[in-house]
């Protein structure tokens, strides 16, 4: 996976064109139309958090993880204002942290698997 540095930076001078603030629209469109209920979900790649902050407001355990420090911190800071839950961790998915752990019965990503497969596809 590419330096976390690197994603950090890209968040501090807003060089994020994937960072739209607004809940993923496959998302809400996956609840809408299937009978998944409020589980224990993950979300990879979170980048500021706001679908992973959506699902919590659906009633979702939501775990939601990002390379990006500043992203995290950014997703925290969205997740107090929203008066929700999340467990955000900083976390490379080809190397997660031993507190990324599951169970989980759900999960999301929108952009982290297009990345993780140029850089290492086997992982």
């Amino acid at each position: 996976m590419p330096e976390p540095s690197r994603w950090d930076e890209c968040y501090k001078t807003g060089d994020t064109p994937w960072e739209t603030g607004q809940v993923s629209s496959e998302l809400q469109g996956v609840l809408a139309e299937s009978a998944i209920q409020p589980c224990c979900a993950l979300e990879l790649g979170c980048g500021t958090g706001a679908s992973a902050v959506w699902l919590a407001q659906q009633g979702f355990d939501v775990t939601a993880c990002d390379l990006s420090t500043l992203a995290i911190n950014r997703a925290r800071q969205k997740a107090k204002e929203a008066r929700v839950s999340v467990n955000f961790i900083v976390a490379d998915v080809l190397n997660p942290p031993a507190d990324l752990v599951g169970p989980f019965d759900f999960f999301f990503d929108r952009g982290c698997y297009h990345v993780v497969r140029r850089e290492d596809v086997a992982a």
